[in-house]
Formats: C-alpha cells, structure tokens, sequence
C-alpha cells in the first residue's frame, strides 16, 4: 500500500511508496497514478540499470544529474580520462528513452528486462528522484537485509 506518492517542491520531484504491478508480454508496466500526475509534463523517461538488480527511472533531467553527481564525486568529468570516458559511454549506452503511453505504462526494453531479471510480478518504489523497478522475489529478498525504521532512526534502541 502506497505511503505518499509524488511530491513536488520548487521544482523538485520526489517519489515515495511501494506498489506491486505486472510486466504485460509486451514489456509495459503501468506506473502508479500518483507518479503519472506530474511525469507527462518532463517529456521522456530514462530507464538504466541500477544496483542490486534494479531498474532505474529517471526523467531527462534527472538521469543528468545523476551521471553529473558521479563524475562530481570524481572531480569533474574529463574527456581526457580514458577511465571516465569508458564509464560516461557506459552510462549511457545501457540507458533507454521511454514514454509513458495512454494507458500510463511505460515500456521496458528487452535487454533491461534481462539485466533486471523481470518477470510478471514486478515492484515499482519511489526513491528521492528517481522510480526503482524491482523483479517481486529480488525485491522481496532484498528488502529483507534493509534494517527497520527503528534499527536506522534509533540505533541505539533498537
């Protein structure tokens, strides 16, 4: 059950909750209704891969200041940094352009698919700006190792 969906502040969008769906033949997955209010203003949608196993959906904008946030962390992006250079062209070339279709799904590319290890039952979560697509069981499992709010709010009760 969703807790809060979309929030946008000055321009910012966040995500919240988590919602079970289903991947159809096709590869389209429905976004949840309160993501779709404010996504069909950004234009398309970028899908890469995430970690452990995650599908990650970005606006446009929002996959930008992503790619930029790591090459921060870096110093800045070099063109001339043989190593950055491999990780830029990697960054993008396993990211897809989407749009969300008149039935609010988004389509999920073969490959991504694979790499994600999608089946029908699949997790959407909204995490800051960006949305998580999740293979159900991976999810599931993974959720398990992610402490409680109580264990990261008050370790020291916990």
């Amino acid at each position: 059950m969703p807790l809060l969906a979309d929030i946008r502040e000055e321009g910012v969008m966040r995500f919240y909750g988590e919602y079970q769906h289903s991947l159809d033949s096709k590869g389209r997955v429905a976004l949840p209704a309160r993501f779709r209010k404010v996504l069909p203003e950004f234009g398309d949608l970028i899908i890469t891969e995430g970690a452990h196993g995650a599908l990650y959906v970005f606006t446009e904008e929002g996959f930008e200041e992503w790619v930029d946030k790591h090459f921060d962390e870096l110093g800045g992006y070099k063109e001339s940094d043989l190593d950055q250079e491999i990780k830029m062209r990697k960054l993008y070339a396993k990211s897809s352009a989407t749009t969300i279709d008149s039935a609010g799904r988004i389509n999920i590319p073969e490959s991504k698919i694979k790499a994600a290890k999608l089946d029908r039952d699949v997790v959407i979560i909204g995490v800051r700006n960006r949305i998580e697509v999740w293979n159900a069981r991976i999810w599931e499992e993974h959720s398990k190792a992610i402490p409680s709010n109580d264990e990261l709010l008050f370790p020291s009760k916990a």
